[in-house]
C-alpha cells in the first residue's frame, strides 16, 4: 500500500536540455492523490517522514537529495555536480513499504530510484535502459535545502587544476569600503544549557588553571576530549549549543565540523570570549564539501582560528597566532605554519600537508553570522566574503567585498 504523497512538476520550462517524464496511467494518479492522509498510515511502518533531511551520494558525479516537508505537503529536490543543475524537482515520487521511489528523466532517460533507510544511510537501486545500478546516500543535515532551481557552473570547472592556483588567481579582494559597511556583534555570558554539564564543563572549569588567551585553548580541548568528528553525522534541526550537544549525546558525542565549531564559539563567548563559527567555502557554487572553523578573539587582543576538527591552532614564523585572514595570505604566499602540539584528527597526528590542500580549497570565500548568538546559524543575517572577479551564483547570497570591513572587528 502506499503512504504517501507524489509531487508532479515538469522544469521543461527552466531547463531545455533537461527533459521530464511526467506521463503516470489514471491508476497512478489515483494512488499518488494528494488527498492520501498521513492519519492513515501504519506507524510501524516508516513514511517521508523518515525520509526528511538532506542526503548526499558520492558516487555517479555527486548527487544531492533533499527531502522537504511543508505543513502537510512533501516535496523532493535533487542536485546534479555533474552537470550544474541544482534543486531539481523530480517527475514523481512516494514512499510504499518502507521504499522511497522517485523519477527523473535526464536528456529523454527515464531514471527510476528505489531507496530504503538501512543503517543510518539510504541504500537500493537506480533503473536506466533497464540496468539496475546500486545507490547509497549519506545524511548531511536533519534540515533539507529548500532552494529554487538554478543553473550553475558545474563542480568539474576547475577539474585538474590545483586548488592553490584557484586561490592565487583569487587572491584580491576590494580595497574599497562595502556601503553601508557592515558591523558585527557578540553575544557574550550567554547561559549555558544544562545538558552540558553530562560532560563534567563546570568541574573541568573550575580544575583550570588557565587564564588569559591559555583559557580559550583550555575550552577548545574541553571540546575535543568530549565531542569528535565523523564526517557522515548530521546536524539536528536545532543548530544551538543545546541542539547540538543533545545530537552528540545521542550519537557517541559525534558531530560534523559544524557542529563542533557552533559548540566551541558558544563556550568561548559564554566565558566572555568573542567568537564567532565562519564557513569556509570553496570556489563551486554547487559544492558538496566544505569547511567550519572558529574565528576567535583572545583576551589579549590577537586573533586566532580555532579548528576543533583538527584541534588545531597555527602560529606564523614569527610566532603569532595565524587568524582565519591570515593563513588564507600564508597559504598564497607559500608561507610557514606551525601548529600547536596535540594537533590532529580524532587522536591522529596532525598532517600539514592535506591541510594546507584542504583549506586552500575552502578558503576561497568565507561567511559570517552578523550577530554571533546561541542559535545564530538560523536567527542571524549571514553576509560572504568574496574576492574580486568572484559573483557567486546564489542572488540570495549578501556579498561582501571588502576584506577590511569582513573583519571589521579585527584586532590582530
Amino acid at each position: 500500500m502506499i503512504r504517501n504523497v507524489c509531487i508532479f512538476a515538469s522544469i521543461a520550462a527552466v531547463m531545455a536540455s533537461l527533459l521530464v517524464f511526467a506521463a503516470c496511467s489514471a491508476k497512478e494518479e489515483e494512488k499518488l492523490s494528494p488527498a492520501a492522509s498521513l492519519e492513515h498510515f501504519e506507524a510501524e511502518s516508516p513514511t517521508l517522514d523518515a525520509f526528511i533531511g538532506k542526503w548526499y551520494c558520492y558516487e555517479e558525479g555527486g548527487a544531492t537529495l533533499n527531502v522537504i516537508k511543508s505543513g502537510d505537503v512533501f516535496r523532493l529536490s535533487l542536485s546534479y555536480e555533474d552537470s550544474g543543475f541544482n534543486n531539481v524537482t523530480p517527475s514523481s515520487f512516494y514512499e510504499q513499504d518502507g521504499i522511497l521511489r522517485y523519477e527523473t528523466s535526464v536528456y529523454g532517460n527515464l531514471i527510476a530510484y528505489a531507496v530504503e533507510l538501512k543503517g543510518g544511510e539510504l541504500s537500493g537501486t537506480y533503473t536506466q535502459q533497464g540496468e539496475a545500478h546500486g545507490i547509497s546516500f549519506i545524511k548531511l543535515s536533519e534540515k533539507p535545502d529548500d532552494k529554487p532551481f538554478i543553473r550553475v557552473a558545474p563542480f568539474t570547472y576547475y577539474k585538474g587544476v590545483p586548488r592553490l592556483d584557484i586561490l592565487r588567481k583569487y587572491a584580491d579582494f576590494s580595497t574599497d569600503s562595502d556601503d553601508p559597511p557592515y558591523s558585527f556583534e557578540y553575544a557574550l555570558d550567554e547561559k549555558l544549557p544544562d545538558i552540558i554539564e553530562e560532560y563534567g564543563y563546570s568541574e573541568y572549569m573550575s580544575s583550570l588553571d588557565a587564564d588569559g588567551d591559555n583559557l580559550a585553548f583550555s575550552i577548545m580541548d574541553f571540546v575535543c576530549d568530549n565531542f569528535s568528528h565523523f564526517n557522515a553525522a548530521a546536524l539536528p534541526l536545532d543548530h544551538s549549543l543545546e541542539g547540538v550537544v543533545k545530537y552528540c549525546s545521542e550519537h557517541d558525542g559525534k558531530t560534523n565540523c559544524r557542529g563542533l565549531s557552533i559548540i566551541l564559539a558558544g563556550l568561548l563567548r559564554a566565558n566572555g570570549i568573542e567568537a564567532s563559527h565562519i564557513t569556509c567555502l570553496p570556489f563551486e557554487d554547487n559544492f558538496t564539501d566544505c569547511h567550519v572553523v572558529v574565528d576567535c578573539i583572545l583576551p589579549s587582543g590577537k586573533r586566532v582560528m580555532l579548528d576543533p576538527t583538527y584541534r588545531l591552532h597555527l602560529k606564523d614564523s614569527e610566532g603569532e597566532h595565524v587568524s582565519v585572514r591570515r593563513l588564507r595570505e600564508i597559504l598564497i604566499e607559500g608561507g610557514a605554519v606551525y601548529p600547536n602540539e596535540g594537533a590532529g584528527y580524532n587522536g591522529e597526528a596532525f598532517t600539514e600537508v592535506y591541510y594546507r590542500a584542504y583549506m586552500a580549497k575552502n578558503l576561497f570565500r568565507l561567511e559570517r553570522a552578523l550577530n554571533s548568538c546561541d542559535g545564530d546559524d538560523y536567527s542571524s543575517q549571514f553576509v560572504q566574503l568574496c574576492p574580486a572577479g568572484f559573483d557567486p551564483a546564489d542572488d540570495g547570497i549578501t556579498v561582501v567585498r571588502s576584506a577590511d570591513d569582513f573583519w571589521a572587528d579585527n584586532k590582530d
